[in-house]
């Protein structure tokens, strides 16, 4: 589920969560960035109990989408739902990631 609204720093944002097995969570965020972008990055966290954590260069990390747009409601909502509609294609190269590890 698409969770839209204000952040911290009063600049719109969206997240979604996924589930993907072996306690591991695929998070969708698109946000601003500092030089103005609009931007949407897709992340596994592993889930510790009630944690989550992110291993640098471990973990997957992929910047799927940057914008020079303004930082509205509807901007962030239209990235962030394009960046979803390709999550077959992301569940494939978190696969993929995570294959390398296991060799």
């Amino acid at each position: 589920m698409t969770v839209v609204q204000k952040s911290v720093r009063g600049t719109w944002e969206a997240q979604d969560s996924i589930e993907l097995g072996d306690d591991r969570v695929l998070k969708f965020h698109t946000h601003k960035v500092s030089d103005g972008a609009l931007v949407t990055t897709a992340t596994v966290l592993l889930r510790d109990g009630r944690f989550l954590s992110h291993r640098m260069f471990t973990d997957f990390s992929q910047r799927l989408m940057t914008a020079q747009v303004r930082c509205t409601e509807k901007n962030v909502a239209a990235q962030h739902t394009e960046a979803i509609a390709k999550l077959a294609e992301i569940k494939e190269a978190v696969a993929a990631h995570y294959a390398k590890e296991l060799v």
